[in-house]
């Protein structure tokens, strides 16, 4: 086993010995030990609903075209533990964890902080930040008020989106869950609002706590006139990648303001080209061969524009299957998944459509404690879609719902059996529930692609989306060749989600 392995196997185990307390004394005790490493640092802090990583990830695309070293912290990652940790696109190396993290346990040790999965990985990044970036753009885990993200003072706040989501440690309303979100608020610090959230609940916080607060549309009324995005109304955007590459140009207006001598060096074409990246499985569209869904040649990273080639030595079929990656995973995610899925493959004139009628083909993994019933029949009744068949599957991960018991709370909801299949994982070693279930899924949406004999509006259209955690697999069936955890750091991955706050009852806040 590699130090590496070695270090990261503790950091998923060690909650099983420290249960979380919400709250920042952990954090805020790892930061002073460890010389406040991003004090006056600009920083982009980041929470909210839906939105928050694709917004992260295009305002540090951004920061990087104008050439900053950015620092980027986002969670959870898809297949490496290293993905939660980037500077300028590269993730934080093996090496560089191994060195870091004995170091951050022995402070804990120490000192005798209790610290958790999430705030040591927060404290990890925040080090690290200080020896290699110049900039730096947080995505909150999971609310805002007492995420350990909270310890730093940022230049820009921006809150995305708020819904019903985390809803057993965040609140039942919407409004209580925006008093979570707008914990990140800091006196004299402005504060973005997205256009779907409480305006009245968070800018009457906003008031209290002395943070400054904006709504897109005052970013660009006020700040940048004229230039591209400052004309479109974020409320009217029914595209979420447009909706967040919107919310991001416009904190990246706001950190114009905040930072000396950034108005000059970060141009409106940096925003430009960095607000037009998107991260992976973000309706990240792919078209696969159907000889085979392994592919030789993909590298990991941004790819979302990329259309694998067949392998070496492998004719491409010229009616291959056509894959979008999602991780829309709660009905608000959904809703937008599907208006998206509406405007490129529903039928032209039918409830938004702009395409040819396509049909739709669904590959689902969920977590337990998402509204699985709702966001199933979310899927099977979307109007001006035409959804052939939902294909259930199994993260291997603790929180993830079995195949069995979605289609059980399927048909406890009435909607008809024969439109799910449940792909069980294979015993012995035999391909995960996900590998098999997308397998299954391109295979036939070949075939009837083929049956239909390539006529316009009959080749199917396979969407992967729901829990993240079903996307490395997904991916590595898909051909993609990008970092993973070795087996013996997967074997323990979820086990930094025994006796956390995700695991609260209700009420626990």
């Amino acid at each position: 086993m590699s130090a590496y392995e070695s270090a990261v196997r503790k950091l998923y185990q060690v909650n099983m010995w420290n249960p979380v307390k919400l709250g920042l004394e952990n954090i805020q005790s790892l930061y002073r030990l460890l010389g406040y490493p991003t004090r006056g640092m600009p920083i982009v802090h980041i929470s909210g609903t839906n939105g928050k990583g694709s917004v992260a990830w295009k305002v540090s695309r951004a920061l990087r075209e104008a050439g900053y070293r950015d620092g980027l912290f986002v969670s959870p990652h898809v297949s490496s533990f290293r993905e939660r940790v980037q500077v300028s696109g590269e993730l934080i190396s093996e090496d560089q964890v191994s060195a870091a993290l004995p170091r951050i346990f022995d402070l804990c040790e120490k000192h005798e902080i209790p610290a958790t999965f999430f705030e040591l990985t927060t404290a990890l990044a925040l080090d690290h930040f200080r020896r290699h970036a110049d900039v730096v753009v947080l995505e909150v885990g999971l609310g805002g008020r007492l995420d350990s993200t909270n310890v730093v003072t940022p230049s820009v706040s921006v809150i995305t989106s708020i819904g019903l989501d985390h809803t057993r440690i965040l609140g039942d309303t919407i409004e209580e869950i925006a008093g979570e979100k707008a914990g990140i608020m800091k006196a004299g610090v402005p504060v973005l609002v997205g256009p779907r959230a409480p305006q009245q609940v968070l800018r009457a916080h906003a008031a209290r706590v002395g943070s400054p607060y904006f709504t897109p549309q005052d970013v660009y009324g006020q700040f940048m006139q004229g230039e591209q995005g400052g004309a479109q109304d974020s409320e009217g955007l029914e595209d979420f990648d447009a909706e967040n590459a919107h919310l991001a140009r416009a904190a990246l207006g706001l950190l114009r303001l905040e930072v000396p001598g950034m108005r000059d060096r970060l141009t409106s074409d940096h925003i430009d080209r960095g607000v037009a990246s998107r991260p992976p499985c973000r309706y990240q569209v792919l078209r696969v061969d159907p000889q085979t869904t392994k592919r030789d040649d993909l590298q990991g990273g941004d790819t979302s524009n990329i259309s694998p080639q067949p392998a070496q030595g492998q004719e491409s079929d010229p009616r291959r299957v056509e894959v979008v990656l999602d991780v829309g995973h709660n009905p608000p995610a959904l809703t937008q998944l599907l208006a998206k899925l509406r405007r490129s493959y529903g039928a032209q004139g039918e409830q938004g459509g702009t395409g040819d009628g396509r049909p739709l083909r669904f590959v689902l993994g969920m977590s337990r404690d998402k509204d699985m019933g709702d966001c199933m029949a979310q899927i099977l009744t979307a109007p001006g879609l035409k959804v052939q068949h939902i294909h259930l599957v199994e993260a291997e991960h603790p929180r993830a719902a079995s195949p069995s018991s979605m289609l059980a709370r399927a048909l406890e909801m009435g909607l008809p059996e024969a439109a799910f299949t449940a792909h069980e994982s294979g015993a012995g070693g035999e391909a995960s529930s996900v590998s098999r279930g997308v397998q299954a899924a391109v295979r036939e949406a070949s075939a009837k692609s083929a049956s239909g004999a390539g006529q316009e509006g009959e080749e199917e259209v396979v969407v992967v989306c729901g829990s993240v955690f079903i996307m490395a697999d997904a991916r590595e069936t898909l051909g993609f060749d990008e970092p993973k955890d070795s087996d013996v750091i997967v074997e323990v991955a979820g086990q930094h989600l025994k006796n956390t706050q995700e695991l609260f009852p209700s009420g626990q806040k």
